[in-house]
């Protein structure tokens, strides 16, 4: 999942958490008979993916697919199935664009962590991906990743690393409670915590 090159921009002041405002908004439609890598994450603040639709010729649900990259080294996320569309909602100093595509790959960092997260905490568990989201600065990769256990509890976790690769190793944040947890990490303060009182934050620290 072509090699892209993320730019150096600055932090916003208000701070940059997993709750985007819209200030303005854009939307834009592509469609394609081949796949296509979607190329804008280099100079964003931030990304949501999530899949819609209906599975062409099928009863299956859309929802986000993972891709692990093998020996290219990169990991994609993709819609599960023909007849889905990728929602991109993706916000550059204040301004959020929601693009629309058919046939999309997104290059995401963390996968494979992801998919290891899952099968020590939730080992032969199905589950569904939703939402996928990527906040950057200058200093941090920021991915959350929302999920769906099968039984309408949705969870998520949050993976952190450094965004210039000079450390290799990844904090994964998992906030479990009554309360329906959900982690925050605010790219002002590189700090991490969690959405209500009643939670429990794990924190674990694995190599890339």
């Amino acid at each position: 999942m072509k090699k892209i090159v993320f730019e150096s921009f600055l932090i916003l002041s208000v701070s940059v958490l997993f709750v985007f405002s819209c200030q303005k908004e854009n939307i834009k439609n592509s469609k394609s008979n081949t796949h296509e890598v979607f190329q804008e994450k280099q100079s964003i603040n931030s990304v949501e993916i999530e899949c819609n639709g209906n599975c062409s010729g099928s009863s299956g649900t859309c929802s986000i697919m993972g891709q692990l990259g093998g020996g290219s080294g990169h990991n994609y996320v993709t819609c599960s199935c023909s007849g889905c569309t990728m929602k991109v909602t993706s916000t550059k100093n204040g301004v959020t664009t929601v693009t629309n595509l058919i046939e999309a790959q997104f290059e995401v960092y963390y996968l494979d962590l992801f998919q290891t997260y899952m099968a020590d905490n939730y080992p032969g568990q199905t589950y569904t991906l939703l939402k996928y989201n990527f906040t950057t600065d200058s200093e941090e990769y920021v991915e959350m990743y929302s999920f769906d256990l099968g039984n309408g509890q949705i969870e998520t976790v949050v993976l952190v690393g450094d965004a210039n690769g000079l450390i290799d190793k990844v904090k994964v944040y998992d906030c479990t409670g009554s309360c329906g947890c959900r982690e925050v990490y605010d790219l002002n303060t590189n700090k991490a915590s969690c959405s209500c009182n009643d939670c429990q934050m794990k924190v674990t620290t694995v190599k890339k």
